[in-house]
């Protein structure tokens, strides 16, 4: 999208709707199809695990009062609204607000949001310097769970590894990642369904789990790093 390069942001931000009308009025800017084409952007680019560097947050308004958005969003896949309400947010000022709500005054933090990450530090009791006082505490441990569809899958796998698992290799982190796999069938697995990811679970040296009831298989694929 053309919001830093031309630019498009009226502040810190940008309605949808004045997006929109950008868009279908500048002949220097490319021609979109119709607005569907716009909302598809939109939604990729919210759902980056990069869009602090990349591209952008989604709100659904902006209070002037406040100066807070409301809605605000980043990191995963939104529902995205074309209107005069809903805004695209330049990613330093959702990083103030979502610093703001999140981390608390001095804590250090290593999340991505949207995602449901957290991380854990040495207690006072366990780190010498912390008694000493002359260093700070560092967080040990990083956890993060991301939603993923189907159809997007290899795409937001590797923005996973580009932009998490890459960086935790930096601190010499020993990374674990576990895909959780679970699916629905109203009308029931079929028996060739339930026969093919037996055996293909098998192949990927799955952990298969059975139950009975109408939950027929569920699986996990865990690999180190």
């Amino acid at each position: 999208m053309d919001l830093d390069r031309i630019p498009l942001w009226r502040g810190d931000h940008v309605t949808l709707k004045q997006l929109w009308s950008d868009y279908s009025q500048y002949l220097y800017l490319p021609r979109l199809r119709d607005s569907a084409v716009l909302l598809d952007a939109v939604r990729s680019g919210v759902a980056l695990l990069t869009w602090s560097t990349d591209t952008f947050a989604y709100a659904s308004a902006y209070d002037e009062q406040e100066g807070r958005y409301g809605g605000l969003l980043a990191s995963q896949h939104v529902s995205v609204v074309l209107d005069a309400s809903a805004v695209l947010v330049k990613p330093e000022a959702a990083a103030r607000q979502f610093d703001e709500v999140e981390a608390p005054s001095g804590s250090p933090s290593l999340q991505s949001h949207g995602s449901q990450p957290g991380t854990e530090s040495a207690s006072g009791t366990d780190d010498p310097g912390s008694k000493m006082g002359n260093a700070p505490t560092r967080p040990r441990r990083f956890y993060g769970r991301v939603s993923v569809e189907p159809v997007r899958m290899l795409r937001d796998l590797g923005d996973i590894a580009e932009a998490i698992i890459k960086q935790l290799g930096r601190a010499d982190a020993a990374v674990t990642i576990t895909v959780e796999i679970e699916a629905t069938a109203e009308g029931g697995f079929t028996e060739d369904v339930r026969r093919a990811i037996d055996e293909n679970a098998r192949t990927l040296k799955s952990t298969p789990m059975s139950s009975r009831g109408k939950d027929v298989h569920s699986g996990q694929v865990s690999s180190p790093r």
